[in-house]
């Protein structure tokens, strides 16, 4: 199975950072601006958009009810696929309107899987897009995407005290269009199996909100959506959720085993749910932040956007701006006056300029 690699920077930046300089990195994957301050090169190997739990409690300390408010709000947007434009990852409603996904509500989730029995435990698996750069984010106890997910079903099968549910990524289509690869890797052992069912490919994940007690993901920002909703969530690998405190980790392939079993027994605490929005705050709204200049588009290789009309506006707003003024610039300014490692939001979030 081939995997995407993404190699940080160029040769020259490399080799400022190889002699001790400083490289001051956009990261990809937003149309709002996400920049961090890069001093070492193995950094690269990290994910880039994680941060420490020294880090993460500096946040939580700062956030007020404000923040959970807005939070909130764009958890309800996004969970429709209904994102307002400017705000992060809209590229949600790009695949709704190409009718790749669309919300069911827990009586028509009933209606597409008959054989689902409301009164066993039901876990939702949540598969990743198996080519998508399994080796750039941090640790996981599978060696890919592809490895986790075929060795879940084997374990699974055996659990059969439990209904689990294999949900396809979203985008699943567009990295595989002449099939769907979650479901083709799933589906002999699902056929094999009365305690395991395909979800409805076109299913948001919000659609099981309700009718779910445990979602399973490596890192998937799904695992973040549903502990938000108060589920417990149980990761294979690091990502920019895991070890804040509200989520189950394996590190193991043997802890793994045993988590399985009973890990979707205890719903997240009053606290544990505040730390999901908190970081789902911080993923979403701090770390991205929007410059007068530069519209808001998201680039991904699947969605199409014109290139000269958004540099014909970039030439136009640079014309007019007041760059002092500029969320971006000061932005970075309090970055490197607060000594962080990431170029937080302080214009939208000024509870953490105090």
């Amino acid at each position: 199975m081939g995997h995407t690699v993404y190699l940080r920077f160029g040769i020259v930046t490399r080799l400022i950072l190889q002699v001790g300089g400083e490289v001051f990195g956009r990261e990809p994957g937003s149309g709002l601006l996400a920049i961090r301050h890069h001093t070492n090169i193995h950094e690269n190997y990290q994910y880039q958009l994680d941060c420490s739990f020294k880090q993460f409690q500096f946040i939580e300390e700062k956030i007020t009810d404000r923040e959970l408010t807005i939070i909130d709000r764009y958890m309800q947007h996004r969970a429709a696929a209904n994102i307002p434009d400017g705000e992060p990852e809209i590229y949600i409603n790009f695949l709704r309107e190409k009718g790749d996904v669309r919300l069911y509500s827990q009586e028509q989730i009933y209606e597409s899987l008959p054989n689902l029995n409301k009164k066993i435990p039901t876990v939702l698996i949540m598969a990743h897009v198996f080519s998508d750069v399994p080796h750039c984010h941090g640790f996981m106890i599978y060696d890919d995407y592809y490895t986790w997910l075929t060795e879940t079903l084997n374990i699974i099968k055996h659990i059969k005290n439990v209904h689990w549910i294999i949900k396809a990524h979203p985008a699943d289509g567009y990295y595989n269009p002449k099939k769907n690869a979650a479901a083709d890797s799933a589906l002999k052992i699902i056929k094999s199996s009365k305690n395991i069912f395909l979800a409805p490919k076109d299913a948001l994940s919000s659609s099981f909100f309700k009718c779910v007690n445990g979602v399973v993901t490596v890192r998937g920002t799904a695992g973040l959506e549903f502990a938000c909703q108060g589920l417990p969530i149980l990761c294979t690998g690091t990502s920019v959720y895991s070890g804040k405190g509200f989520t189950i980790d394996a590190t193991t392939t043997k802890m793994y085993k045993e988590q399985l079993k009973s890990f979707f027994h205890t719903p997240l605490s009053k606290e544990q749910q505040r730390k999901a929005k908190v970081c789902a705050y911080y993923y979403f709204f701090i770390l991205k932040t929007k410059t007068n200049f530069l519209p808001v588009t998201e680039f991904h290789w699947f969605m199409e956007y014109n290139v000269q009309k958004i540099l014909s506006e970039s030439i136009k707003n640079l014309e007019d701006m007041d760059i002092y003024r500029d969320p971006l610039y000061i932005n970075f300014h309090a970055m490197r006056a607060m000594n962080h490692s990431q170029l937080f939001n302080i214009v939208d979030t000024p509870a953490l300029a105090t």
